[in-house]
């Protein structure tokens, strides 16, 4: 193992690359899914993302255990914040391409919660089980999607839609 040495100054910029990787194959990951499932509802649309990035985290060990471990460097952390921001503008431009918009002052705060509520409920699933909970991804889904309906107008109208209560 000393020839990763040749490559890497020190063992934390070996976990960063490692990290930057995993991190650079989300989007693609959600852009492909947002193509298989062009023409249905946004929610089964999300649901599908989140099924995709749950299959993810099982699927790349070597992310999930620096994930989940006490090396997260603060580049690690720091590209992940800004790739959540990026990942933010794009669903929002998802949206305004499904006739979407979100009835808010400020709809990328909503749409980086909206990741934030993802990225814990996966969190959540990988430190309760080793190979994830489904039961809390199901639950993920559930919550991500009442707190978008929240917001989720189609077409222009930005005015915020009101539940009606009994």
């Amino acid at each position: 193992m000393g020839w990763l040495y040749d490559y890497f100054p020190n063992r934390e910029a070996i976990f960063d690359a490692v990290m930057d990787r995993s991190i650079a194959s989300v989007t693609p990951l959600v852009e492909r899914v947002h193509a298989e499932h062009a023409d249905e509802p946004w929610q089964k649309v999300l649901g599908a993302v989140i099924d995709a990035l749950f299959a993810f985290y099982q699927t790349d060990t070597g992310f999930r255990v620096l994930w989940f471990s006490r090396f997260q460097s603060a580049q690690m952390i720091q590209a992940n914040v800004s790739h959540d921001l990026a990942d933010a503008r794009l669903a929002l431009g998802r949206l305004e391409q499904a006739g979407l918009h979100l009835s808010h002052p400020n709809p990328e705060v909503v749409m980086h919660l909206t990741i934030g509520i993802i990225d814990k409920g996966l969190d959540l699933a990988f430190r309760l089980h080793p190979a994830g909970d489904a039961a809390v991804v199901q639950e993920t889904k559930v919550a991500v999607c009442a707190h978008l309906e929240r917001y989720v107008v189609v077409g222009p109208d930005l005015a915020p839609r009101r539940r009606r209560r009994r």
